[in-house]
C-alpha cells in the first residue's frame, strides 16, 4: 500500500529559510535508505506559499488568490510517496527521520487510494481506463532523464565539491562502459558502472538495474516449478538481460533439462561474459544452456512444439519501449505462435513492468489458462510491482 507523508510548513519555511548543509546531508542519507529499500516513490520540497496561488472553485465560477497565506501550520512544506506494507510501517520509517531538533515539526500520514478501494464502483470499463493510464504514466516517468527522478535540487545549490552530490552526499558518478545499437531501431543500449552496481539503459531510459532484479528471478522460478518434473525439459528465454532470468531458470531445471535463450544484441551476449558475468553467477557457463543471438520472434515463428516452457523477458513487457518489431511478440498473432511453439501442457510466462488487461485477454483468445501474478523488483517483497503471466497451453 501506498501513502503519502506530509511535512507542515512552520514561520521559517514560509520564510524561505533554507535548511542547514548538516540537516540537508542526514535527510539525503535517510532518503537512501529508503531508496534501498525500495521504499521511497516520491520525495519533494515546496517553496513557501508567497510563490504559489489558490484557486476558489464554486460552479463554474474561479477565483484566484496570490499567496502567501496565513497559519503556516496549514501548509504544506514538503512531501514523502512511500510504498510499504501496513500504516504502522510507515510510522516506523517516519521515526527514523531526521528532523530537526531545535524545533516542532508536524506530520501527517495519508494512505492512498488504488483503483480497488472504488469496488463496487470500479466498472470493468473503469479498470482498463485505470489500467491503461497507469501504464502510460510509468512509460513516460521511464523516458525522463534520470537525473530529473533524483531529490537533489537543493543540495546542488548548497553544497560544493568536485564529485556529484545526492541531498549532500558524495555519490560515486555513472561511468559509461560500451555502447551497443539496437537492430530494428534507431536507439543505443548502454552499460554502465557505480560501484558495484550495473545498468542498461536505452539512451537514457533505464531498462534494467542490477539492485532490481526480485521480479525476472521470480519469472523463471514460477514457470520452472511448473515443468520441473518433467524428464529432459527444454526452456525457452526470450532476452538474456543481465543473466537473472537465466539463473533463476538453472536453480529450477533438473540436471537433464535445457535452456536455450534467444538474444537479439550481441553486445549483451557481450556483457553476460564480461562485466556482467558474476553478477548472477556466470550462468552462460553451465552446459545446460545455449545460447543463440537472434530475434526470438524467429524462434517461435518456426520451432513448434519444441519447448515445455517459454520465458519471455523481452523489453518492457507488451508495452515495449526499445523497439517497434518487439510489438508482435505481444500481438495475438506472436501468442498463438508461442502456443504452438510449447509442447501439451507447457507454460508461457511473460514478464511486464504494468498490468495490461487487454494482453490477458489476447492470452485467453489464444487458448491458455491464465494466472496473473504480481511481484516485487526487490527480494522480501520490497520495490515497484511488476506482473508475470502464467498461460498454460491445455494437455
Amino acid at each position: 500500500m501506498r501513502f503519502m507523508v506530509l511535512v507542515k510548513a512552520d514561520r521559517d519555511s514560509e520564510a524561505g529559510v533554507l535548511p542547514s548543509e548538516k540537516l540537508l546531508a542526514e535527510m539525503g542519507k535517510y532518503n537512501e535508505e529508503l531508496s534501498q529499500a525500495g521504499v521511497l516513490l516520491a520525495a519533494e520540497g515546496l517553496h513557501p506559499s508567497s510563490k504559489g496561488a489558490r484557486v476558489c472553485c464554486s460552479g463554474s465560477n474561479r477565483t484566484v488568490i496570490d499567496g502567501p497565506f496565513p497559519e503556516p501550520t496549514e501548509l504544506i512544506t514538503g512531501f514523502w510517496l512511500r510504498q510499504v506494507e501496513s500504516k504502522e510501517e510507515a510510522i516506523e520509517w517516519l521515526t527514523r527521520c531526521p528532523f530537526p531538533e531545535d524545533m516542532e515539526t508536524e506530520v501527517e500520514i495519508h494512505q492512498v487510494f488504488e483503483a480497488e478501494d472504488f469496488i463496487p464502483a470500479f466498472t470493468p470499463q473503469f479498470g482498463e481506463q485505470e489500467d491503461d493510464l497507469r501504464a502510460r504514466i510509468q512509460k513516460q516517468r521511464r523516458r525522463q532523464p534520470l537525473a530529473l527522478r533524483a531529490v537533489v535540487s537543493i543540495a546542488q545549490r548548497l553544497l560544493q565539491g568536485n564529485a556529484p552530490t545526492y541531498l549532500g552526499m558524495s555519490m560515486v558518478p555513472w561511468e559509461l562502459l560500451d555502447t551497443a545499437p539496437v537492430p530494428g531501431s534507431k536507439g543505443e543500449l548502454r552499460l554502465y558502472k557505480r560501484g558495484e552496481e550495473f545498468s542498461i539503459r536505452l539512451d537514457r531510459c533505464e531498462l534494467m538495474n542490477s539492485r532490481l532484479h526480485g521480479s525476472e528471478d521470480a519469472l523463471a522460478e514460477l514457470a520452472c516449478a511448473r515443468v520441473a518434473d518433467r524428464s529432459s525439459p527444454h526452456v525457452l528465454i526470450g532476452g538474456l538481460g543481465m543473466g537473472y532470468t537465466t539463473a533463476a531458470a538453472l536453480h529450477r531445471l533438473r540436471a537433464d533439462g535445457r535452456l536455450v535463450v534467444a538474444e537479439l544484441v550481441p553486445a549483451v551476449v557481450k556483457w553476460n561474459k564480461g562485466p556482467l558475468a558474476d553478477l548472477a553467477g556466470r550462468p552462460l557457463q553451465d552446459e545446460r544452456v545455449m545460447v543463440r543471438e537472434v530475434d526470438v520472434a524467429e524462434i517461435l515463428k518456426v520451432e513448434h512444439g519444441s519447448y515445455d516452457a517459454i520465458l519471455m523477458d523481452v523489453d518492457n513487457g507488451p508495452e515495449g519501449l526499445t523497439r517497434k518489431g518487439n510489438e508482435w511478440l505481444y500481438s495475438q498473432d506472436g501468442l498463438d505462435a508461442a502456443f504452438t511453439t510449447l509442447r501439451p501442457a507447457g507454460v508461457l510466462a511473460v514478464w511486464s513492468n504494468s498490468p495490461d488487461r487487454a494482453f490477458a485477454e489476447r492470452l485467453r483468445e489464444a487458448g491458455f489458462d491464465v494466472d496473473e501474478v504480481h511481484v516485487r523488483s526487490r527480494s522480501r517483497r520490497k520495490g515497484p510491482r511488476h506482473t508475470i503471466w502464467l498461460a498454460r497451453r491445455s494437455p
